[in-house]
């Protein structure tokens, strides 16, 4: 069964459950994915090897680019949640 009202979409699944998608909120996940990648390259472009203070702000730079790429990684893993891919634990 799939009953379609405005952008929400109500899936019964196999188990009786309902699962409710909303296609609205993925795309935003997915809107500030890209932005986060972009601000990524920002970073790696703005604090390159020939930086005057890269040896400075390496480190911390470092860091910062890598809790991006995590950020990313959870907002994947929401995503795949709201699509109903990924288990949620829940009984």
């Amino acid at each position: 069964m799939c009953d379609i009202t405005e952008n929400r979409f109500k899936i019964e699944s196999s188990d009786r459950r309902l699962l409710y998608l909303n296609m609205d909120d993925i795309s935003q996940l997915k809107a500030i994915q890209q932005e986060l990648k972009a601000i990524n390259e920002k970073l790696g472009k703005l604090f390159s090897v020939d930086h005057p203070k890269f040896e400075d702000v390496f480190e911390d730079v470092g860091a910062a680019e890598y809790y991006i790429r995590e950020c990313n990684h959870f907002l994947n893993a929401a995503i795949e949640t709201l699509r109903g891919n990924r288990e949620t634990g829940e009984e």
